[in-house]
């Protein structure tokens, strides 16, 4: 069985000043989503590898 390194991840949340416009000069970030995170193993791209343990 292979084991998997946990990583640690977030998610970034930003706001379109105008979605419709189609240009990303009025993209500004707000931050992350949760600053604590999440652990999460990687998974790989076979999921017949996969194993529950």
């Amino acid at each position: 069985m292979t084991k998997f390194r946990a990583l640690r991840r977030s998610v970034s949340r930003y706001l379109d000043g105008d979605a419709h416009d189609g240009n990303g000069a009025d993209v500004a970030g707000l931050g992350t989503v949760d600053d604590g995170g999440w652990t999460q193993a990687p998974l790989p791209t076979q999921p017949a590898t996969v194993t529950a343990g």
